[in-house]
């Protein structure tokens, strides 16, 4: 198949605002919950629209509503026409605990990973319910980071051996990376998936995105009561939902949010090249 030229990041950011549209169509219409989240809803309040250097965009859904999301998908197939579901459910290559959502007339190449025949995607974070007691939720994350820092270890294309460790230390390194690529993908998968209970969303005071994240665990364990009340609020030409008392969110997980980075980190983020199919 032909593939075109480099695409820019301004009609990736189309492409990707596209696959959102179509994903809140089917949440409003269904009554599934859903809400911009990180770096997209930082975009919504400071920008009102993408971050001008950010690349992605990333929503959350309540377990309950993210479950009868990928139902949906799995009964509709003709209505998603050339929108394609990864997860590990439907391609057993895929390394992540999120499900994406990708347009299948595109191609990325990824410098760091196998991209496994993905297109130009939006992230879909499923968020469970934590349960009532603080210290517990945040045991539960922390392992979950362990778990994830694994899982991007061993798919990584190239295996960096830290210059800080000693030889001792460099050994132990390698020993525990040639075990964790025996045990594999699914493994750590699992153990996360593992680590869940039957708390609902809905039920618990805490909540947070127990399959997959990678930043410090305090910052994305939430008070329930934050996604309560939801509105809605600009996003490009279009107005979306975000979490109610969303400025306590985001000053919990940033600080100072509305607060431009310095220059040299207004970056992209995701390490690929997309590029429309021939």
């Amino acid at each position: 198949m032909r593939i075109n030229e480099e695409m820019k990041m301004e009609d990736i950011q189309k492409v990707s605002l596209d696959i959102l549209k179509f994903i809140a169509d089917i949440c409003e219409k269904e009554g599934f919950r859903y809400f911009l989240m990180y770096g997209t809803l930082i975009g919504a309040v400071r920008h009102n629209g993408y971050i001008p250097w950010d690349d992605d965009v990333d929503i959350m859904m309540p377990r309950s509503d993210y479950e009868k999301f990928l139902e949906y998908a799995r009964t509709h197939k003709s209505r998603f026409g050339y929108y394609e579901i990864f997860n590990r459910q439907s391609r057993k290559d895929y390394i992540y605990g999120i499900t994406r959502v990708s347009d299948s007339r595109y191609e990325i190449v990824k410098d760091d990973e196998k991209n496994c025949s993905m297109g130009i995607f939006i992230d879909i974070y499923p968020y469970d319910g934590l349960g009532d007691d603080r210290e517990t939720a945040l045991k539960k994350l922390t392992a979950t980071r362990k778990y994830c820092n694994c899982i991007v270890d061993i798919t990584r294309k190239e295996h960096h051996i830290p210059s800080t460790l000693n030889l001792k230390g460099k050994i132990s390194h390698i020993v525990r990376y040639i075990k964790n690529r025996i045990l594999g993908v699914g493994y750590f998968l699992k153990k996360i998936d593992d680590l869940r209970e039957d708390y609902q969303f809905d039920s618990s005071r805490y909540v947070g995105p127990l399959m997959w994240f990678f930043t410090k665990p305090e910052k994305v364990l939430f008070e329930k009561r934050l996604f309560e009340n939801p509105v809605k609020l600009k996003f490009e030409d279009r107005e979306f939902y975000v979490p109610g008392d969303y400025h306590t969110l985001l000053t919990q997980e940033y600080g100072d949010y509305m607060q431009l980075p310095p220059v040299e980190k207004r970056i992209y983020h995701h390490n690929y090249k997309a590029f429309k199919k021939g």
